[in-house]
């Protein structure tokens, strides 16, 4: 694809990139003195329409990820040729993540577990899929992982989605296992958006894989560390196989691997992405300030985007991770609020400039 073709959608990426809140104005909201005024704060931002008056926090929540849902999938729409593909499987990813989570609520509760995912709307895979599995009755439910993904995988539409449940599927190692199958979706995903990138041209400006591989190698040390959390002595085969799904991991998941911890996939992360050293005596505190320290670099790589030659594939990909960057904050905000009622004390958790 030419550059002269990326210059057709680089004028709306601009123009919706300006609507995104900056660092000046998550950082009004996070000395928001309570959720009146985190409304307030947003009544001149593009959420004023979505949110309204609205005060119940929980409320405010869902229409904040719907209206970041809708834009998602617009920038899918929009984009062409490489930057549609990658925006593609950055949407699938977040497709599989929410149907797995509604298929783990299935098995565990049965139908009227569902009733909490009916308050919000979903990408169109997992809305299909919802509506199917209310449909069954608790005693007559499917209780095989495998048998019900199977029969999930019959009702998706999209190709790409249905090829990769299907390929997943196939691992004889999945068996009855829903965290490895999770684990195996988004690594087939992982797969093709490297293959994507690397049979891609060479454009001017900020490569693909400046601004993709920090965010794409922390999704993947989270899953890798959620398995293992509930899947001790796992043998996962080979290191090299998986390390295609990531772009630096591979040495550290041969360790990984071996002593079974993810310490050494952290490790690796600090050390090739230049963050700085943490000390933390827990994983659950390490995956907290990698993850803000990874964002962080995301989100200068996806702004430098904007500032270097705009004819790539690039522009749409920084766009996209700048918004999920921006749900992230968000969430957290209106999360502080409801716990704890105000920011104070909590400013570390955000992904701002320093």
């Amino acid at each position: 694809m030419s550059t002269a073709s990326y210059a057709s959608i680089a004028p709306r990426i601009y123009a919706f990139k300006s609507q995104l809140l900056d660092d000046t104005r998550i950082s009004e909201l996070m000395r928001a003195s309570g959720i009146e005024d985190f409304v307030r704060l947003l009544k001149d931002t593009r959420y004023s329409s979505a949110i309204g008056n609205e005060q119940d926090i929980e409320k405010i929540s869902v229409l904040i990820e719907e209206k970041i849902l809708e834009e998602k999938q617009f920038l899918e729409t929009i984009s062409i040729s490489v930057a549609k593909q990658i925006v593609k499987y950055l949407n699938i990813i977040e497709e599989i993540k929410e149907t797995m989570a509604i298929i783990r609520t299935y098995l565990n509760e049965g139908p009227t577990g569902l009733d909490r995912f009916t308050t919000r709307k979903f990408m169109p895979a997992t809305s299909k899929i919802l509506s199917m599995l209310k449909e069954f009755t608790y005693d007559t439910r499917e209780k095989s992982v495998q048998n019900l993904v199977k029969r999930v995988t019959e009702f998706i539409e999209d190709p790409e989605i249905k090829r990769i449940f299907s390929n997943s599927l196939a691992e004889k190692d999945v068996q009855d296992n829903i965290a490895l199958l999770e684990f195996r979706l988004v690594s087939t995903a992982f797969k093709k958006m490297m293959d994507i990138i690397k049979e891609s041209k060479n454009y001017t400006g900020i490569d693909l894989k400046e601004i993709l591989c920090p965010y794409m190698d922390f999704i993947f040390v989270q899953m890798f560390t959620n398995l293992l959390m509930t899947n001790k002595n796992l043998q996962l085969g080979q290191a090299d196989t998986l390390s295609r799904a990531t772009c630096t991991l591979s040495e550290g998941l041969k360790t990984a691997i071996s002593t079974n911890s993810t310490l050494p996939l952290y490790q690796t992360l600090v050390a090739r992405f230049g963050l700085p050293q943490i000390k933390r005596e827990n994983v659950g505190d390490l995956d907290e300030q990698v993850e803000i320290e990874i964002l962080k670099k995301v989100k200068k790589k996806a702004q430098r985007a904007f500032l270097s030659y705009p004819f790539t594939p690039s522009l749409a990909v920084a766009a996209y991770l700048m918004l999920e960057i921006e749900r992230r904050n968000l969430m957290r905000i209106l999360a502080v609020l409801k716990t704890v009622g105000e920011i104070k004390g909590y400013e570390n958790l955000f992904i701002v400039s320093a």
